[in-house]
């Protein structure tokens, strides 16, 4: 009767943990879990249009990558870019947001009703430095329009 007992107490933690797995959402497991590393996160700041949502760049297997959540939502528009800036966010202007910018990449997603959403993974270039940066930035270079920003 006691060695019942015993083992019926053990596979209670251990359906616990099965169940846990099981039931919680990926996006609720610790990201080094998974093998990465988040070196920045933030929210975007609305300059000319609003984006919402949350971003983090992450190290993954020695390299960068941006993440955008699933909540990730903006304006669409043609050549939208990811942009890394030396400068303070408030000082920033469509005029003179590529000024010693790295362009990181075009932001490419589902779009649907003329909104650009999430989740979006963008690979960094390797020569992204993030010490040398103060502002990631969202800007249509094609229009020059300084969409919105985020302190890193």
């Amino acid at each position: 009767m006691l060695k019942g007992k015993y083992l019926s107490l053990g596979i209670v933690p251990l359906l616990s943990a099965v169940f846990f797995f099981l039931l919680v959402p990926a996006s609720f497991v610790s990201l080094s879990a998974q093998g990465e590393k988040v070196v920045a996160e933030g929210n975007w700041t609305k300059v000319l249009y609003t984006a919402k949502g949350r971003w983090q760049i992450v190290e993954k297997g020695g390299k960068l990558q941006l993440q955008l959540d699933a909540d990730f939502q903006t304006t669409n528009a043609p050549d939208l870019n990811i942009l890394f800036s030396p400068r303070e966010a408030g000082t920033l202007t469509s005029k003179n947001v590529m000024k010693g910018a790295l362009r990181a990449g075009e932001l490419k997603g589902k779009s649907r009703w003329g909104k650009l959403k999430g989740p979006i993974t963008l690979d960094l270039p390797a020569n992204l430095d993030l010490t040398k940066y103060k502002t990631i930035i969202i800007h249509c270079i094609e229009y020059s329009k300084l969409w919105s920003v985020g302190k890193l």
